[in-house]
């Protein structure tokens, strides 16, 4: 359990990945490129989707984890442009 939660500070992507491999996101998802293109674009947001599709359906609390969820996917987006704009 440490070490899984480890793994997901580090990076949400790794555990993306091995939910992919274990079909977790197919089931969830029902394909493969919402999957996908979350891994690429928003991996905090479809990591918690999988898990709570795969469990059941949204409710209060998870919807308000996946706005925070949210958060965190575009925190790092506009941090990553942030940086790239200041090295002009």
């Amino acid at each position: 359990m440490c070490l899984l939660l480890t793994a997901l500070v580090i990076s949400p992507r790794i555990i993306l990945f091995i939910l992919w491999l274990v079909d977790y996101t197919e089931k969830s998802f029902n394909g493969h490129l919402l999957p996908f293109l979350g891994f690429l674009l928003m991996p905090w947001t479809t990591f918690w989707c999988a898990i709570v599709w795969h469990n059941g359906q949204f409710g209060l609390i998870s919807y308000i984890i996946l706005f925070f969820c949210i958060l965190a996917d575009f925190g790092g987006h506009t941090a990553m442009a942030k940086k790239t704009s200041t090295k002009k």
